[in-house]
């Protein structure tokens, strides 16, 4: 009689509420239906937040305050964690490009390096 042990390993990111903005943010969504918000956005900084799925519903969680690098790059630092926005007109990439952000705000099988959001329609 063989006996078969099973394990089931979860991954996920701690997943972290929408933060307040003052007034309503943008939301972009991914083609993979993950979900971005921008708000408060100026020249000098934005706030973010999103949600992105991976395999095995593993997760990134991230929220934030990002300062501007240039007039389309903003740069939000989270101890070693170095997350680029890349704002361009009606989408936003965002960049891990160390995958430190990946290490600390995801799932073993989820990612953020080269997520690409679109502007929702009707935002």
């Amino acid at each position: 009689m063989a006996i078969l042990a099973s394990s089931t390993l979860w991954a996920k990111a701690e997943e972290i509420p929408v933060p307040s903005f003052a007034k309503g943010p943008t939301e972009f969504v991914s083609r993979y239906g993950d979900r971005l918000l921008i708000g408060d956005k100026s020249k000098k900084e934005l706030r973010f937040w999103f949600n992105i799925s991976g395999a095995n519903y593993h997760q990134c969680y991230m929220s934030g305050t990002a300062s501007a690098v240039d007039p389309d790059t903003y740069l939000h630092i989270d101890g070693q964690c170095a997350l680029e926005l890349k704002v361009l007109p009606g989408a936003v990439v965002l960049m891990d490009n160390e995958a430190k952000c990946k290490q600390t705000h995801c799932g073993t099988r989820a990612g953020i390096h080269g997520a690409t959001f679109l502007r929702k329609r009707g935002n």
